[in-house]
């Protein structure tokens, strides 16, 4: 989980979508797709790399999430503004998803603390 889900996505996510929108890195975007068509006898992965790539149909997508600050749609609505400016186009192009899950750090921590007792406990 992020502590600060918006400066996650405009520090982190959203230059890095820029690379791809700008071509920065289509060897790494093109060795992906080939990773993933790999498995795919049904698809020819030049055409999808032409597609993707040299048609430049790329669709962002990112998932991150949330605290009380952005359950809401207002908070939703803050958190993903701008992104048109990084993915701009049809909204189609970008998506933003959140997954609201409420005390996840005190949750994650009371896991990790049983894990290491557990741990300390039964290893000699």
């Amino acid at each position: 989980m992020s502590g600060n889900p918006r400066k996650t996505i405009k520090e982190d996510v959203w230059p890095e979508f820029l690379e791809i929108e700008l071509g920065e890195r289509e060897n790494e975007v093109t060795a992906e797709v080939a990773g993933l068509l790999a498995t795919r006898s049904d698809v020819d992965p030049d055409a999808a790399i032409r597609k993707i790539i040299w048609s430049r149909a790329l669709r962002h997508r990112m998932s991150i999430t949330v605290e009380d600050t952005h359950s809401s749609a207002t908070g939703r609505f803050k958190l993903f503004n701008g992104y048109d400016t990084v993915a701009d186009g049809n909204p189609r192009k970008r998506q933003g998803e959140t997954v609201y899950l409420p005390k996840m750090r005190d949750w994650m921590q009371s896991l990790a603390d049983k894990a290491i007792h557990k741990l300390q406990t039964t290893v000699k």
